[in-house]
């Protein structure tokens, strides 16, 4: 009879912890420590298309009367507050890449979104001046997410 006293103890303290430890875990949402932000599917094209926001397409080669270069991606891990930076870079005649032009944005910046959304969807595009071409090289456009190791880049010509 002691023994059953004493198990019914155990078991009763048991599913309690267990209760508050539920209980704990509903409210706090029982979310997963934060991922790494990434970047993926990062294109260039002429125009973006789906939804205005994303290229279609990866373009590799431009005219040099082409009005802008749209770069879009898909950034994961981030909030809607987190800055990212596109960096256009041409080869000079030396085949050295040159900063040419940067924009800095955040998807705050591009519509209204829930606080739990971690999933964005974003382009940057780079225009030429109205009266000069581009110039017929190659170049590169760099992607950083601030302050985390996420960064790629996508490369493509001018003929």
């Amino acid at each position: 009879m002691k023994n059953t006293q004493i198990l019914i103890r155990k078991t009763t303290f048991l599913t309690t912890l267990l209760f508050i430890v539920g209980i704990v875990c509903l409210s706090t949402g029982c979310k997963d420590d934060p991922k790494d932000p990434t970047i993926s599917e990062l294109k260039v094209c002429i125009e973006s298309g789906i939804d205005n926001v994303l290229c279609q397409s990866n373009t590799s080669t431009f005219d040099e009367d082409t009005p802008a270069i749209y770069i879009s991606g898909i950034f994961d891990n981030i909030d809607q507050n987190t800055n990212i930076t596109f960096t256009l870079f041409g080869k000079d005649s030396n085949a050295n890449w040159i900063n040419l032009s940067t924009t800095t944005n955040s998807p705050s910046e591009t519509g209204t979104f829930e606080d739990d959304v971690v999933r964005f969807r974003m382009n940057a595009f780079f225009k030429k001046s109205e009266d000069v071409q581009w110039a017929k090289t190659d170049y590169r456009i760099d992607v950083e997410i601030a302050g985390a190791q996420a960064d790629d880049s996508v490369e493509f010509e001018v003929e």
